[in-house]
């Protein structure tokens, strides 16, 4: 939806929101913050921004899987945002644990079930590859929440073992080729299958970590 001013948008929501769109072909990115929002609002301005740099690459959220678009900016949000005044992590937990709950509401568990973390901390490469799977669907706003939760995982591992300059080599890999899967083993030397399952260890440390 379209609102017809920026005011009525801002009446509309309270002031506590963010977000980016391309009205006529333009980025826009808007963030309202009202007075006394918690820390973890700090990751807003970084997260949008890093939508702005993928879709300055060829539109890369039009083609890549929801766990890259939106796992790569909460990353990026988080680490750019408020990582260094939540030096203990308490802050990022709090949010990772929030962001399982709608994994059981979608499919009709009681929102305390914890399914996500408790399948997380099995340590199954099949069935970490599952989940991933099932969120490769191109996308931004308005995915799963388990795109970013698992997806900024996955990006702080990519991050960690391959550098920052391999992220953007990634990013701009899209103004060559759409074929995000293609681009993923270019860049990182990797199969995507095989990056799935090398990510279980560290998504069953966080799962455990959760619950």
């Amino acid at each position: 939806m379209l609102y017809q001013s920026i005011t009525l948008m801002i009446t509309q929501n309270g002031c506590g929101f963010a977000l980016g769109g391309r009205p006529n072909g333009i980025y826009t990115n808007i963030q309202c913050l009202a007075t006394g929002q918690g820390l973890g609002n700090l990751q807003t301005g970084p997260h949008e921004y890093t939508h702005f740099f993928q879709y300055f690459n060829n539109s890369l959220p039009d083609y890549s899987p929801c766990w890259i678009t939106e796992g790569m900016a909460h990353f990026y949000g988080n680490a750019v945002g408020y990582s260094i005044q939540d030096p203990n992590g308490k802050e990022r937990l709090s949010m990772f644990v929030g962001q399982t709950y709608n994994y059981d509401r979608d499919k009709g568990n009681s929102q305390n079930s914890r399914t996500l973390p408790k399948i997380m901390a099995e340590g199954s490469a099949e069935k970490i590859t599952a989940l991933f799977t099932a969120i490769e669907k191109p996308g931004g706003g308005g995915s799963p929440s388990s795109c970013y939760l698992l997806g900024g995982l996955a990006f702080e591992v990519l991050t960690a073992s391959y550098g920052q300059e391999k992220i953007a080599a990634f990013m701009t890999s899209f103004k060559g080729s759409k074929d995000w899967k293609a681009n993923f083993l270019s860049t990182f030397g990797i199969e995507v299958s095989t990056f799935y399952q090398k990510l279980t260890p560290y998504l069953a440390y966080w799962g455990s970590k959760m619950l």
